[in-house]
């Protein structure tokens, strides 16, 4: 009986331990969509005052914040899985002031531009021998 009792303990520990776990970072889906932003009208510090900081705010340009919802899965042994993302890319002027508001879904996240720097190409020939003789 006890060798049952173990096994009931050993299977139940198991079958919890296979079920899938939800992950959810950020704002949910349903604040997100309910976010009332009018271009043109409100202020930086009015959607702070209103819906919080964002998530993060962009290093590269000042002027734009992201706020975003994002639920992901995994089970045991297994990578994680996105099971839903949404990205609303907010962008102000010099004011302050809204001036567009885009939204990304899982599918077209990979269009969001980060910085519209680029990086220039160097010719990186004879950078290890002129370090070498740096150092010396």
């Amino acid at each position: 009986m006890t060798n049952f009792k173990f096994f009931i303990i050993f299977f139940i520990l198991f079958i919890s331990s296979c079920s899938e776990k939800i992950h959810t970072n950020g704002l949910s889906l349903l604040q997100i969509n309910q976010m009332d932003i009018k271009i043109g009208e409100i202020t930086k510090n009015q959607i702070y005052t209103k819906y919080g900081p964002p998530i993060f705010e962009s290093v590269f340009n000042k002027n734009v914040i992201y706020y975003l919802s994002h639920k992901s899965s995994y089970l045991n042994f297994n990578p994680t899985e996105t099971k839903e993302l949404v990205v609303l890319e907010i962008t102000f002027d010099n004011k302050d002031i809204v001036k567009s508001i885009d939204q990304y879904s899982e599918k077209t996240a990979k269009n969001i531009v980060v910085s519209k720097e680029i990086t220039t190409k160097k010719n990186n020939k004879g950078i290890f021998i002129k370090e070498i003789i740096d150092n010396l």
